[in-house]
């Protein structure tokens, strides 16, 4: 296996990072916290990915294994080759799904046609830059990030100079929320892609890759780009980034940009494909297919609109499997691995529920990263696991 070191690793979290999604992320904090809570939030909900970043994906060096095959040790085969894919699938649709509305909407105001049509049309081009593998392409991966670098710079040139600094720093939302409840936001904004960071560090040189690599990769760019969401939305009570791009003096040169940098969501449109041809055994080009009209039925009914839903959704799905990986690899002891395998599911399946019981509240990532191992140190104490 050939070994990479974090001059590799880091542009690729980057890209992840510097993106119009994290820019909704910024948006909808802001639009309910009060500016200093907001940015705190951001910092420790970074803190805490770094952390799941380097225990977690860790955990791929230390086995010498991908994600898929360190949840399988868990679960076992069976239940891991519908639920685990599935889950995965899932998570990759939705954000498709966000990069698809946000993109076809500006491809739709470029060419002055039905939203519905621009929609249409960028979900076609993604399934074929998925079918294509064009995604994978050096050029294009390079065209995309300068277009994300270049949208950013542009929108926040054009807000700094239209609105001070101090008058984001003073601001105070009509609606708030906790400040617990934007940490989770954060959490769960980077949840799903937590989950297959093994696959990524299982080929590092050395764990000092791994820290340099997060730091450079996930935290820098992941909290500057959340930031700027909090500073462009702050005063619209709103995270639409269209209408915010749409406002802008010449709005078709941020459009442009806008509707090239989604076009990373081929990537969310692949590898669902690929989860959905393991999971059934049909073509992959029949996957993708699938996985992008899905993506674009949940674009036209405009799911970056319900955000703070979506996020709820990836909180029940992945923190615990990051949990149960926690508990057995970092948290138990020895002699504690085989009854914990044993009741891996019961412990799955009551943590979820927990967590299902706490979205009313909040997102439950916070709590589902360590309620695996919480709730089996307590069945194990009123002697319900053996």
């Amino acid at each position: 296996m050939k070994k990479v070191d974090w001059k590799s690793l880091s542009p690729i979290f980057a890209d992840v990072m510097i993106s119009p999604w994290n820019l909704l992320i910024g948006g909808l904090l802001i639009k309910f916290l009060p500016t200093t809570q907001a940015i705190t939030s951001v910092f420790i909900g970074y803190l805490i990915l770094s952390a799941i970043f380097i225990f977690y994906g860790g955990i791929g060096l230390k086995e010498g294994k991908q994600s898929a095959a360190i949840i399988n040790d868990i679960f076992g085969l069976k239940i891991s080759r519908y639920l685990i894919p599935a889950i995965l699938a899932i998570g990759q649709i939705g954000w498709a799904s966000i990069n698809i509305e946000l993109g076809g909407k500006s491809l739709a105001y470029i060419f002055s046609s039905p939203v519905v049509f621009g929609v249409l049309a960028y979900a076609i081009f993604l399934i074929i830059m998925g079918i294509l593998d064009l995604y994978k392409m050096g050029i294009v991966k390079l065209f995309i990030t300068i277009s994300s670098v270049s949208l950013l710079g542009y929108t926040f040139i054009a807000k700094i100079t239209h609105v001070s600094l101090a008058s984001f720093m003073i601001h105070v939302p009509l609606e708030k929320q906790s400040i617990l409840w934007g940490i989770s936001i954060v959490v769960a904004s980077l949840v799903s892609f937590s989950t297959v960071t093994p696959d990524f560090f299982q080929s590092v040189k050395t764990k000092k890759d791994i820290y340099i690599s997060t730091l450079l990769g996930l935290f820098v760019p992941g909290v500057t780009t959340a930031l700027l969401g909090c500073f462009l939305f702050f005063d619209k009570g709103n995270f639409d980034l269209i209408a915010l791009i749409s406002a802008l003096t010449f709005p078709i040169f941020p459009h442009i940009l806008n509707a090239s940098t989604n076009t990373d969501g081929s990537i969310a449109i692949y590898t669902p494909g690929l989860k959905l041809q393991n999971m059934f055994g049909i073509n992959l080009k029949t996957g993708i297919i699938i996985a992008g009209v899905i993506s674009f039925i949940l674009a036209i009914f405009q799911v970056s609109t319900y955000l703070e839903v979506w996020l709820k959704i990836l909180s029940l799905l992945f923190p615990t499997l990051i949990g149960l990986v926690l508990a057995k690899f970092i948290f138990l002891k020895q002699q504690e691995v085989s009854t914990f395998n044993k009741s891996v599911l019961l412990i799955y399946v009551v943590s979820t529920i927990i967590s299902i019981g706490l979205t009313k509240l909040f997102p439950s990532v916070l709590i589902s990263l360590v309620l695996p191992f919480f709730l089996y140190k307590s069945l194990r104490y009123i002697k319900l696991l053996n």
